[in-house]
């Protein structure tokens, strides 16, 4: 899903796709992360399993083979970041949203809106069919919706690709609101379930 990049990405997804005939680009005015990681995953519908990992380079890929091999047994198979997952704002959301998810959900998972994640689909579509399509933050309500319905969890660490030089997330208005938004949604999501 490219949702409106400015760089060099479409470009780069086109040479890709013409080498790669199953590769579908799919692009968008820019919606924001939370939007449009719904959005793919809708568009997925047809497959048996929905694989998602950010886009930026920031993790190395060998994680997936592990998650792959235990899809058998497993519904919801989650690669965590470390303890370090970016500024200390971040590290603390992702703290705070961990606990929050904790105390509503009954499970304590250390990275619930890590962006490394293999789903079983069919339990996808029943958690898009009541997670409004703009939240903030889809990945924390998939996984609390895996949470709440008891499936199969699987967690294993996935490492920070060294080769990537990530940039440090400043504290904005933005990210402040949003991080309000999606506590507020997660409790909201816990009620309709």
């Amino acid at each position: 899903m490219d949702d409106g990049s400015k760089d060099s990405s479409p470009a780069l997804l086109a040479s890709l796709s013409a080498k790669i005939p199953a590769l579908h680009i799919l692009s968008q005015t820019n919606r924001g992360h939370g939007p449009s990681i719904f959005e793919g995953y809708r568009m997925a519908s047809g497959a048996r399993w929905i694989f998602q990992i950010d886009a930026d380079h920031q993790f190395e890929t060998s994680a997936f083979p592990l998650l792959w091999e235990k899809r058998d047994q497993f519904d919801f198979l989650l690669a965590e970041r470390g303890p370090q997952r970016g500024t200390g704002f971040r590290n603390a959301i992702s703290f705070c949203s961990g606990w929050v998810v904790y105390i509503l959900y009954g499970n304590h998972l250390n990275d619930v809106n890590s962006p490394y994640r293999l789903m079983r689909n069919d339990l996808v579509k029943e958690a898009l069919a009541i997670i409004p399509p703009g939240s903030f933050a889809p990945n924390l309500l998939l996984t609390s919706f895996f949470i709440a319905k008891r499936a199969r969890i699987f967690t294993t660490h996935v490492k920070r690709n060294t080769q990537t030089i990530l940039k440090k997330s400043m504290l904005s208005p933005k990210i402040i609101k949003g991080s309000v938004l999606a506590l507020f949604q997660t409790i909201l999501f816990r009620i309709k379930l």
